[in-house]
């Protein structure tokens, strides 16, 4: 297993050379691409490995033989809404037609999986579904006292497409009549002190469409609101919709609405709070443990004997 950030920031040529080189030493390579978004791959590597997985792909594979602003459908969104027509970008690489390529291509695991404050990483993976020695998420009650309404304490300034967007967010936050947090940053013990207090955490898309914050959210029992992730095809998954998250429109046209809805409505918010909760729990439960052991083992085994795999092959 080869995790692409051990290459991050190489040329091109220099990457594919060491696939090339360790081919000669190994008979299978597996890419694991978990890098932020469902639209930034790197497919160019495909005819050097056996099996690419991504820790979230475009549900609709034919997304990626589209010329899509930053490689990304919710950038490509996000310029055109917000008329930021200044920006240069360079398309992405088509995903290969022919079948012996796209059948590499399998759904891995994202940032929720094992401990996620480490990225997702295959290290994290092994230790704590293999050797059983990384640390299990606390879940905090969801019905614990919350005086919070809205947290929604998220970076500002850096990259323009997504700043556009989390801007946005932050000021029809801003301009209702609720307890909310602001955008300044705070040590992470405060940070994760106020996601307890709160009782909706709004998570928006950044470089990715799925991130930290939103299993934060869950682990520690308030209600996540974040744009559609309906497109994707990921794992964990606790973005089923109205049952274990709220989601809102790319343009925000419907934000202030659900979370009014929804701070009228604690039933309902705890409900999905508990329901998103118990979809992680089982990720963690022992017979979550073994089945992905399991599932593991099948694809790795279909791999050595080379059998094409389904990429849903993880549980869903």
């Amino acid at each position: 297993m080869i995790e692409c950030k051990l290459f991050q920031g190489k040329p091109l040529a220099e990457k594919l050379r060491s696939l090339e080189e360790l081919r000669k030493h190994t008979d299978k390579i597996i890419w694991i691409d978990n890098r932020d978004s469902a639209g930034n791959t790197e497919f160019e590597v495909l005819p050097l490995v056996d099996a690419y997985w991504k820790g979230q792909l475009y549900s609709d594979l034919e997304v990626y033989n589209r010329e899509l602003i930053c490689n990304r459908l919710h950038s490509d969104f996000f310029v055109r809404h917000y008329g930021i027509d200044d920006l240069q970008f360079t398309p992405g690489v088509p995903l290969p037609a022919s079948p012996e390529e796209r059948h590499k291509i399998e759904l891995g695991w994202n940032v929720g999986f094992g401990n996620y404050l480490n990225l997702g990483s295959v290290e994290e993976m092994l230790k704590l579904y293999i050797l059983k020695t990384a640390p299990l998420p606390r879940f905090i009650d969801a019905c614990s006292p919350r005086d919070i309404d809205v947290h929604c304490r998220f970076r500002g300034g850096g990259e323009p497409v997504y700043q556009r967007h989390r801007a946005d967010m932050r000021q029809r936050i801003s301009d209702m009549p609720i307890e909310s947090t602001s955008e300044t940053p705070v040590p992470r013990k405060q940070f994760v002190q106020e996601m307890r207090r709160a009782k909706i955490v709004v998570s928006p898309f950044g470089w990715g469409e799925i991130c930290y914050r939103d299993f934060e959210a869950v682990l520690n029992g308030a209600c996540l609101v974040k744009p559609s992730v309906s497109h994707l095809s990921t794992w964990p998954n606790i973005f089923h919709e109205h049952e274990s998250y709220v989601p809102v429109r790319w343009d925000l046209a419907d934000l202030s609405d659900t979370i009014r809805e929804l701070l009228d409505d604690s039933d309902r918010r705890l409900q999905i709070a508990q329901s998103a909760q118990a979809t992680l729990q089982e990720v963690y439960s022992e017979r979550g443990l073994a089945n992905f052991t399991n599932l593991q083992s099948d694809r790795l085994t279909a791999l050595i004997h080379k059998t094409t795999t389904d990429r849903s092959i993880l549980p869903r």
